[in-house]
């Protein structure tokens, strides 16, 4: 959890980065990449947080011998619940550039789109010639 809290900071800091260098972009809307950003903010503290307090609960539990299973367990929820979040902000930041994941827009763009014409079998084998 230390690793992956300090990881994440070169990736939280490129952010405001990334929305300046897409803000001209033809289909970016700028209400998708705040709430990106917002939710990215939020997963980032929480991360911070908890990766904190796993390197707190190391030294500190490291003297006594062991990790006491009760800590053990309230990090394993606390790293799923985050990890979960964290899904959400990839999905929001994959909405930016690819408005096509959304929620209805394959079925629209299914409707939209007319099928494609069955090939028969015999203009098949004429390409096989």
């Amino acid at each position: 959890m230390v690793f992956v809290a300090l990881v994440t900071i070169p990736a939280f800091k490129s952010g405001g980065p990334a929305a300046f260098a897409v803000r001209g972009f033809p289909g970016i809307v700028r209400s998708t990449i705040h709430e990106h950003a917002e939710a990215a903010d939020k997963g980032f503290w929480a991360l911070e947080i908890l990766g904190a307090l796993a390197l707190a609960g190391l030294l500190f539990f490291r003297r006594m011998g062991g990790v006491p299973m009760i800590f053990a367990s309230l990090m394993l929820v606390a790293s799923l619940l985050i990890s979960g979040w964290m899904f959400r902000v990839a999905h929001l930041g994959g909405l930016i550039r690819h408005p096509e994941i959304g929620s209805g827009a394959q079925e629209a763009q299914t409707q939209a789109t007319p099928a494609a014409e069955p090939v028969s079998s015999s203009e098949t084998s004429k390409d096989d010639d």
